[in-house]
């Protein structure tokens, strides 16, 4: 960080496959990327679907074209192309630009690591990535994973020990990763928390122990209660940020972390409108500052128009 402020990009869902204009949704990618200004892009999973070792390198070329850091976290269909996930792991670390890290430890998950955000050689933010893992808990449906509790215990040491080095103070953080957790959930069904955006899922999921009580939801977690949330708020997590579900750009609050859907990217494999009137996809831009406070803003890239509309949390 060289001022005050640093903006962070996210973007989701991207879902090139044998079916993408390359050419046409690069161009559209680049304009994202260009309305944000970004200094840093967290990618949050689901960037390639029924792919081949082609359509995946054009578009991780296309990440590092833009000479800016970017990180990458694994959704549950990251893998599912004509190759393995040790071969996507590796192109996502071969970019001179890439901060992905695959760290070669026993915990479970692919895009377990963290990044620092310094100012005048000192850290003052840490931006986390999860890896919230696919479906193969029951292959070939839609019974998500989420985050394990190996995972988690990996977090709590990152923070403490951040913690320690910082004399004690937890520093503020943000934790990206792609399937929601069950907290979102609770947060818009049974609190009814909005900060900003929409739940527009037109398909609806149970998930036995969270819904017993709500019915059908617009929202696909996982199907175990992942620890996670517990953990980043005893840390001082300031914001989580998910994608997984393209329709939904919701933001609320649960005890007192906010808890973010990022804006689609793209309108490969499906996307809707908003109720306002502009199309639900773009990119989702953080500005954390030093002062320990962040802002979010989505950023609407109209897919045909590139025309650009602009939300910021707390205009409405």
């Amino acid at each position: 960080m060289t001022g005050d402020s640093f903006k962070i990009l996210q973007l989701s869902d991207i879902h090139w496959s044998f079916s993408t204009n390359v050419k046409e949704q690069s161009k559209y990618l680049s304009k994202v990327v260009s309305e944000s200004s970004p200094d840093m892009i967290m990618i949050t999973g689901d960037s390639c679907l029924c792919a081949n070792k082609s359509i995946a390198t054009s578009l991780y070329n296309l990440f590092d074209s833009w000479n800016i850091p970017y990180g990458v976290t694994f959704g549950n269909h990251d893998k599912q192309g004509l190759y393995s996930k040790e071969w996507v792991s590796k192109l996502a670390a071969s970019g001179k630009n890439s901060l992905y890290n695959e760290v070669n430890d026993n915990v479970f998950g692919n895009s377990n690591y963290f990044i620092n955000v310094k100012k005048d050689g000192k850290t003052i933010w840490q931006i986390y990535s999860l890896d919230s893992n696919s479906n193969e808990m029951e292959e070939g449906s839609n019974v998500y994973d989420y985050i394990h509790d190996d995972q988690v215990d990996w977090f709590k040491k990152e923070t403490a020990l951040a913690k320690t080095n910082n004399n004690g103070v937890a520093l503020p953080s943000i934790a990206y990763f792609h399937i929601p957790l069950w907290e979102y959930v609770t947060s818009y069904y049974v609190n009814h928390s909005t900060l900003m955006g929409e739940i527009g899922e037109k398909a609806t999921n149970s998930v036995k122990g969270l819904t017993d009580n709500l019915g059908k939801i617009a929202m696909w977690p996982g199907e175990i209660h992942s620890k996670f949330f517990e953990a980043a708020k005893d840390a001082g997590v300031k914001a989580t940020f998910c994608g997984h579900d393209h329709n939904n750009d919701w933001v609320g609050d649960y005890e007192g972390v906010t808890l973010g859907y990022c804006v689609k990217s793209g309108r490969e494999l499906y996307y809707t409108k908003s109720s306002e009137g502009y199309d639900m996809t773009g990119g989702s831009l953080v500005t954390i500052k030093s002062d320990n406070t962040f802002e979010l803003e989505h950023v609407f890239v109209n897919s045909d128009t590139f025309d650009v509309t602009r939300v910021k949390m707390g205009d409405k």
